[in-house]
């Protein structure tokens, strides 16, 4: 009887040894497997950090090369404007520059224009105030070759005086003086009015001034004539 209880007890303390080593051993799998655990989290949680220091990197350089090339359009686009404005102000000035120029010939133009029409009004008015001194001259010739003829027509109706012998010079009737008068008259109205028409002409192309210095001249002609028959009635 003690000696099955001894085999129980010894097959017991065989099963708890084993069941010792059989929890020893499923606690060193766990913690096996727990530190493989852990070591797999670490992996993954440094894999993980590596990949996202990546991606930082990587976004960084990405933002970097975005910020390079926003930098190098906005460079190019400051360029192109720079030359832009440069090429808007040499058109500026040059359009400037040809309207100077063209305004410049225009008022040389100009100026040479209206000395040319300066000078040919100048030369226009001389040669008008010329023809117009010759025009004087001739009407004034005119009026002394009329004058002259009206003074010898009157002589002749004035009496002859005694000569020196005493001898008296035929005298003139009244009536052949009165038909001389008349002749010398008619003869004196004629050429005033010729003289008149031609100074009516002339004042149709250079004025209203010659028919007033023509009537005046006539005027003063018909007064001497007058008065020169006056004094010859008188001396009659």
């Amino acid at each position: 009887m003690i000696a099955k209880i001894r085999i129980t007890t010894e097959e017991e303390a065989k099963a708890a040894l084993a069941e010792r080593r059989r929890i020893a051993r499923e606690q060193a799998e766990r913690e096996a497997e727990l530190e493989r655990q852990r070591l797999e989290a670490e992996r993954l949680a440094e894999e993980e950090r590596l990949r996202k220091e990546e991606e930082e990197q990587r976004r960084m350089e990405e933002e970097q090369l975005r910020l390079l090339e926003e930098a190098r359009i906005a460079e190019e686009l400051r360029l192109k404007q720079a030359i832009e404005e440069a090429q808007r102000r040499e058109e500026e000035e040059r359009k400037r520059k040809e309207e100077e120029l063209r305004l410049k010939i225009e008022k040389e133009e100009a100026e040479k224009k209206a000395k040319e029409e300066a000078e040919k009004m100048r030369l226009e008015m001389e040669q008008r105030l010329k023809k117009e001194e010759e025009d004087r001259q001739a009407r004034r010739k005119r009026v002394e070759a009329i004058m002259l003829r009206t003074r010898g027509k009157g002589s002749m109706t004035s009496n002859t005086t005694p000569t020196k012998d005493g001898e008296e010079s035929e005298e003139i009737s009244p009536a052949d003086e009165a038909r001389k008068m008349t002749e010398s008259v008619t003869s004196i109205t004629t050429e005033n009015e010729q003289f008149l028409h031609s100074e009516r002409s002339h004042t149709d192309a250079n004025g209203m001034s010659g028919i007033k210095t023509s009537s005046s001249t006539v005027e003063q002609l018909n007064n001497k004539h007058n008065g020169h028959h006056n004094g010859s009635y008188n001396t009659v």
